[in-house]
């Protein structure tokens, strides 16, 4: 069992020793979140658009849905998952290097 102070040693360093000549900064750390929604919310939003004209076309003009469409709606749908999780992610850390998270 770990005692107290063992415990304040862990939330005083990150989760990995920082590199040569960095220092650590739990209080504001840099990060990269906005860079890591804005992607997954550009790259959604063409998939979107994209298998939407796919549907509408195969729907409407060639008038023949196939398997592989059923695919592309699948593929989409855990897309769509995948940017919720990253979104949810920006909460816990996501973007921040690995030294600038402590333990807690």
């Amino acid at each position: 069992m770990a005692s107290d102070a063992d415990n304040a040693k862990d939330l005083s360093q990150g989760m990995i020793p920082p590199p040569p000549g960095v220092v650590p900064n739990f209080v504001n750390p840099t990060h990269r979140t906005g860079a890591a929604i804005a992607c997954n919310v550009v790259c959604l939003t063409l998939a979107l658009v994209f298998v939407g004209l796919r549907l509408w076309t195969k729907t409407f003009i060639i008038r023949s849905v196939g398997r592989d469409d059923f695919t592309c709606i699948a593929a989409l749908i855990f897309s769509i998952g995948y940017t919720t999780c990253v979104i949810t992610a920006q909460n816990y850390g996501i973007g921040v290097d690995e030294w600038n998270i402590t333990g807690r």
